[in-house]
């Protein structure tokens, strides 16, 4: 609950300096901004991505070797155990976010766009999400290669203002992916009526789980549709696809040395 209490509070110290501010710009035209966007409901712009799920999600495009697996576990299992926060380090860390919005504030008033933009900065960092992925690149570096470390900077820099909905693994693509399979015509029969199915029942459902589960369905009942050779490759790709990462094999893993 503090954690959702901390992104409302930033959404909303950050945002709505800047609405002021946008409100009276024009185009070059000369036409004022059109405000639709800033106006849209939070489900139409799309969830964060939940920073675990997102650095699990770079985990996975890093082709770590087996001892680099097991690093990253650990010190994802790290992280998980200091997001949770006692109540005096809550009360600080909304104090401090008070403190650095009061001084952007002020700021601004004098006109020190610069510093004004500086504190704007320090203020997105103090979100928990922020820290933890800090703590990530800074435990994780270590582990990886030259080649790793520049992937990790690029994946992290691709996924800054990424929304949920852009990495969710798609129906669309699980079904392109099986197509890829060079699958007989009793299989393309199959897969259609496979299609055809998930169509009509995803078609009845608003509750995200049991669209996903639907997907899990439609996976595994393709999955079932394929020979050996094909379902290896099939479940590989999925796998890899995935925004879920597994997880710590052993409770209490600790990062290699």
């Amino acid at each position: 609950m503090r954690r959702v209490v901390f992104a409302v509070l930033l959404v909303v110290l950050v945002a709505a300096p800047l609405r002021g501010q946008d409100s009276g710009r024009e185009r070059p035209g000369g036409s004022a901004r059109p405000l639709p966007q800033a106006a849209a409901p939070r489900a139409e712009q799309g969830r964060e991505i939940p920073v675990l799920q997102k650095l699990r999600y770079v985990c996975k495009r890093l082709d770590l070797d087996a001892r680099q697996r097991e690093h990253a576990e650990g010190v994802l299992a790290m992280i998980a155990a200091e997001a949770d926060m006692g109540e005096a380090e809550t009360r600080q860390r909304m104090e401090e976010i008070m403190s650095t919005y009061h001084a952007m504030q002020a700021a601004k008033d004098e006109g020190d766009e610069e510093r004004a933009e500086a504190l704007r900065d320090e203020l997105i960092g103090l979100a928990p999400g922020t820290e933890a992925q800090r703590k990530f690149v800074e435990r994780m570096k270590p582990a990886l290669n030259e080649e790793q470390q520049a992937r990790l900077d690029a994946l992290l820099e691709q996924l800054k203002d990424a929304k949920l909905q852009d990495v969710e693994l798609k129906p669309i693509e699980v079904l392109r992916l099986a197509r890829q399979q060079n699958l007989t015509s009793p299989q393309v029969a199959q897969l259609r009526v496979l299609q055809d199915e998930f169509r009509r029942q995803i078609e009845s459902v608003t509750d995200e789980d049991e669209q996903s589960g639907l997907l899990d369905k439609l996976i595994q009942d393709i999955s079932g549709l394929l020979t050996g050779e094909q379902r290896t490759t099939f479940n590989r790709e999925i796998e890899s696809r995935r925004l879920d990462w597994p997880g710590p094999t052993e409770a209490g893993t600790a990062p290699a040395d």
